[in-house]
């Protein structure tokens, strides 16, 4: 539900205006059904699990690939944590960014279609995508490997995690060409000035509140299912010994 208000640049097009979170969540659901809360579930659903499990493995073999040239079986310094994190998180968008476009355009579809105004506008919006695996040989079959890594960029910054919200850019750089549109973002740089000069700083921050509300229990669930799992994995101690703290 934060990718149809982070979109949200003023601009006329396809794509209807909302006041903000609830106002979202209200027109979705009163205009599509409750079903259209979950509209790019199937890529998400994909896209979180590749993500997370590419991320745990290159992690730790990072970890253990900085411990043994530092000759040691301690614990790493704080910056080779760092390191060992922004590899695995580079890695993790090269391999997810076509589910995350994917996502994107699913999830922006039925909108655009709703909005359409008069007939030659939905006469030239393009066909709409079948699902997930339709969606992404559309996509490489008329856009090309560039259409599959739209917003790899401001997805690499987003890898470090500071405090300049680049999510925004990247789901305008992601959304389906709409012809209908008076302005079309062509890169991370042109993004970025147009999102400033028309809307503030405060355009880099639409959709913040629910992806706060999306990610803050998607991070804690995956986190305590990865450590019960770990957990359950390990052998149990021998008999006598005490497992090590």
């Amino acid at each position: 539900m934060c990718l149809p208000h982070a979109v949200q640049d003023g601009i006329k097009g396809t794509l209807p205006l909302y006041r903000g979170t609830l106002d979202a969540a209200r027109s979705i659901v009163r205009q599509e059904g409750y079903q259209a809360l979950y509209a790019g579930l199937a890529p998400a659903v994909l896209g979180a699990g590749v993500a997370w499990g590419v991320y745990f493995f290159t992690y730790n073999r990072a970890k253990e690939r900085y411990r043994a040239w530092q000759g040691s079986s301690g614990k790493l310094p704080a910056h080779l944590h760092l390191a060992s994190a922004a590899e695995a998180g580079t890695l993790v968008c090269f391999v997810t960014n076509p589910l995350w476009v994917a996502k994107t355009r699913l999830q922006l579809q039925q909108r655009q279609v709703l909005a359409a105004s008069s007939a030659a506008t939905a006469a030239a919006a393009a066909a709409p995508y079948r699902g997930l695996v339709d969606c992404l040989v559309k996509i490489g079959r008329q856009e090309g490997i560039r259409g599959l890594y739209k917003g790899l960029v401001p997805s690499l910054f987003l890898v470090s995690h500071g405090a300049i919200q680049f999510a925004v850019i990247r789901s305008r750089l992601q959304q389906r060409v709409d012809p209908s549109r008076s302005v079309r973002y062509v890169g991370v740089a042109h993004a970025l000035r147009l999102t400033l000069r028309r809307e503030g700083l405060a355009g880099l921050y639409r959709g913040l509140a629910p992806n706060v509300l999306r990610v803050m229990p998607q991070s804690a669930i995956t986190f305590v299912v990865y450590e019960s799992i770990m957990k359950w994995l390990q052998p149990p101690p021998r008999q006598g010994s005490s497992r090590p703290s």
